[in-house]
């Protein structure tokens, strides 16, 4: 859409100009509220990329408009500061006399969108933030950036060398903030801005990307909602976000994006944490796991997630004691024989990561996974072609998050309801295994937490240990010595089999 002039977006029509756009099949026509083209044009490199943006991120209908409108209101108000006369000015420090008077292209962006007032929910321990002050104008950095633009940029160098989950997490927590606070500069950002996040993230319920009915509503109308307190992100979340929001703009500091002070290293930014439960599951509750559908019910077996990759995650799970992250990725390379035991091997290798330096470990393979068949399973991975020992979670780059997806929300949540209220998830099952060997089975201390990955209790004896020198026999002595007590495993032999490949 052009006027006479060529100025493309810009529409006449009864004597005013618009910005006027087709986005999304939806034609967005917004005044400019100016009659001079010179001055729709400036405005107009405005809002093209900020319409861009909000397209990239779903922003449609109302909400769109909204923000454009907004800006339009910014850039308008920008105008007459500029125009300012001398009386008005004469009583302002140097440094913001020159600011007000400055042209409209040399002012600072302040293209914060303005957020509803949300009241704190009654069922909250801590109160959402209070409202953002109105924002001020600021001089600009030497090289302002629009934060959308830098999102991918960042993830990359902030989680250079760690893990796809790793990188989830931050892109996770940036793009949030991208989304509550659409079309800002590094800049523009200050404490209060920072608190009112804060107050939003207390309102988001968890995994808000694949539960629904949140996954279908904007982010602007999530934190609208009245979210039962159970489904709301932990504190412990929100401080991780928090975390990494600073370290988002620790990097634009140094990039020259933003000065001053941090607006994410306020202490009144870090929410109590509660002790995180841990619940171990017990003999009965293996039990109850091995009887449910993927192991028994041939309709779930023949189904969409009736595969060998969640048949196998469960029972390594139940007889490694390793993590859902450590076991999900896994490749073909790392079981291996050892002084002539065969072993799993949790390393570092090939962009492979662990929780601390004890989680680089050897794990004798339990004398159960060799009776179900383990070997045969993995001979049938290496025909096809695979990498991983668990090719299902592996299909997209984030394998960890899909497998505790897949058993802490579709699989508990589905087959096993009442375990999610006891707070009984996968990490069970490592908890259950440490339990079940100390207490139950009076195991060598040392020796399991070698098996598991934990930091040693002991020094003195675990000298050895942490420098991974108990002999793999030692250890697999002491995993054939494990057991849950009355579960029978025999049943379950060549269960797998009948599972898809992946």
């Amino acid at each position: 859409m052009r006027t006479e002039n060529g100025t493309p977006y810009l529409y006449l029509k009864r004597g005013t100009l618009y910005f006027s756009r087709r986005i999304n099949k939806q034609l967005v026509r917004v005044s400019l509220k100016t009659n001079d083209e010179q001055a729709a044009a400036y405005r107009i490199a405005a809002l093209y990329p900020l319409s861009n943006q909000l397209k990239r991120l779903g922003v449609s209908g109302s909400a769109l408009v909204k923000a454009l409108r907004h800006r339009v209101e910014q850039l308008h108000e920008e105008s007459l500061l500029a125009q300012c006369p001398q009386s008005v000015t004469d009583d302002l420090p140097a440094g913001h006399r020159q600011l007000f008077l400055a042209t409209p292209s040399a002012l600072p962006s302040t293209d914060l969108l303005p957020s509803p007032v949300i009241a704190p929910s009654p069922t909250l321990s801590t109160p959402a933030a209070p409202p953002t002050a109105p924002l001020q104008v600021f001089p600009a950095a030497p090289n302002p950036r629009l934060v959308s633009d830098t999102l991918e940029e960042a993830v990359e160098v902030l989680s250079r060398d760690t893990s796809a989950e790793n990188v989830r997490k931050y892109r996770e927590a940036f793009t949030e903030f991208d989304l509550l606070f659409p079309g800002v500069h590094f800049h523009d950002i200050r404490p209060t801005h920072a608190s009112e996040h804060q107050g939003y993230l207390l309102r988001i319920p968890d995994r808000r990307t694949v539960r629904l009915p949140y996954k279908r509503m904007p982010i602007q109308q999530v934190v609208e909602q009245d979210i039962p307190t159970d489904l709301l992100l932990s504190n412990t979340t929100i401080n991780d976000r928090i975390k990494r929001l600073k370290a988002l703009w620790g990097w634009a500091a140094e990039q020259e994006m933003c000065s001053g002070t941090n607006p994410w290293s306020g202490n009144s930014l870090r929410l109590e944490e509660k002790p995180r439960k841990r619940v171990a599951l017990r003999c009965d509750d293996v039990q109850e796991l091995l009887s449910s559908p993927l192991f028994t019910d041939e309709t779930y077996r023949s189904g969409e997630h009736g595969s060998r990759s969640w048949w196998w995650l469960i029972v390594l799970g139940l007889l490694t004691g390793a993590r859902i992250g450590e076991l999900t990725q896994l490749t073909l390379d790392d079981i291996r024989e050892v002084d002539g035991a065969l072993c799993i091997s949790i390393n570092e290798e090939n962009g492979k990561s662990v929780k601390t330096a004890a989680g680089v470990r050897l794990v004798p393979v339990h004398p159960v996974l060799l009776t179900l068949g383990f070997e045969v399973y993995l001979r049938d991975l290496h025909n096809q072609g695979h990498l991983h020992v668990l090719p299902r979670p592996n299909e997209a780059d984030d394998g960890p998050q899909r497998a505790s997806k897949w058993f802490n929300g579709h699989y508990r949540n589905t087959y096993l309801p009442h375990w999610g209220p006891a707070a009984k998830s996968f990490h069970s099952m490592r908890h259950g295994f440490t339990t079940r060997a100390l207490k139950d089975l009076g195991l060598h201390l040392q020796q399991t937490q070698a098996i598991i990955g934990h930091e040693p209790d002991h020094m003195g004896e675990t000298k050895r240990y942490a420098q991974g020198q108990y002999p793999v026999g030692d250890l697999a002595q002491l995993i054939a010595s494990f057991d849950y007590g009355e579960v029978d495993w025999r049943g379950l032999r060549g269960g797998w089999e009948g599972l898809k490949d992946a």
